[in-house]
């Protein structure tokens, strides 16, 4: 019974860390996509990088940028928006 636990812990313990490799992986490539480069000192996911990582934030020009290629509300295919 208590072997059948720890085998349950350890099986919650990769899926966790699974995820969370996953999630890191997801972040870094939206990143990337957006040419934000971590610029050091040390590698990444450790303390001062994951301070970075709180201290990012996204200016508004970008995101208006991005907001100017799409198609505007109740404009047709045919039209120039």
């Amino acid at each position: 019974m208590a072997e059948e636990q720890f085998r349950d812990v350890v099986r919650a313990r990769e899926d966790v860390r699974g995820d969370l490799m996953r999630a890191r992986h997801r972040l870094s490539k939206f990143l990337l996509r957006r040419e934000v480069v971590y610029p050091g000192p040390g590698g990444a996911w450790t303390q001062t990088h994951m301070t970075w990582l709180a201290r990012l934030g996204f200016r508004r020009r970008r995101l208006d940028r991005h907001r100017q290629r799409l198609p505007r509300r109740g404009a047709s295919a045919g039209t120039a928006a």
